[in-house]
């Protein structure tokens, strides 16, 4: 009846370690518009583009009078698609963790859409644009439920009449009761 000692991982050597330290180039197609994006470690799917990512950008059709919001934006796949698609000046990148905002910055550059707005803020806090048709996010699990409450909240407030919030999620239920609550009802897509 001891107590259990961490062991070394044996299997993973300096070599394997100092690979997972470095960043990581994703090459995405998304109804037919193709992104190549840089990541790093410590940024949500830095390995490729998360499923649900993928299966929210190609759920979105975009027009030509669309203003995108890319909530959460991490190192850019949304946004940048989005931008690509529409033009850079009708979206508009949020994201509270400055690697991520540099990360999606640089992206934005190396896809030609250099122009696109990439802030840093906690949700729209210091965000000034409103009217968007599209709020597009693929919120953080691993935080208190304040933290999306909030971001859907502010998000309401900022969609023009008739725009759309598309999230993707994983406690379903949750997110169904608040959509119902804020937004008076939610279409689910799987």
């Amino acid at each position: 009846q001891g107590t259990a000692r961490p062991r070394p991982c044996s299997s993973v050597g300096p070599a394997d370690a100092a690979r997972l330290m470095e960043p990581t180039t994703i090459r995405a197609s998304v109804g037919g518009t193709d992104v190549v994006l840089r990541t790093a470690p410590s940024l949500f799917s830095p390995r490729g583009l998360d499923p649900g990512t993928a299966a929210l950008m190609a759920s979105v059709e975009l027009g030509a009078n669309d203003l995108v919001c890319d909530l959460g934006c991490g190192y850019g796949p949304v946004g940048i698609w989005a931008a690509k698609r529409i033009g850079a000046a009708r979206v508009v990148m949020i994201d509270k963790d400055p690697l991520a905002v540099t990360t999606a910055r640089a992206n934005a550059l190396s896809n030609g859409v250099g122009e696109v707005s990439i802030i840093e803020s906690d949700g729209f806090d210091k965000v000034e644009t409103n009217g968007f048709t599209w709020i597009l996010c693929n919120p953080p699990y691993h935080v208190d439920w304040a933290v999306p409450k909030k971001l859907l909240r502010k998000g309401f407030n900022r969609l023009a009449i008739k725009g759309r919030f598309g999230l993707v999620v994983k406690r379903r239920d949750w997110y169904e009761d608040q959509f119902r609550q804020i937004f008076g009802g939610c279409q689910r897509l799987e």
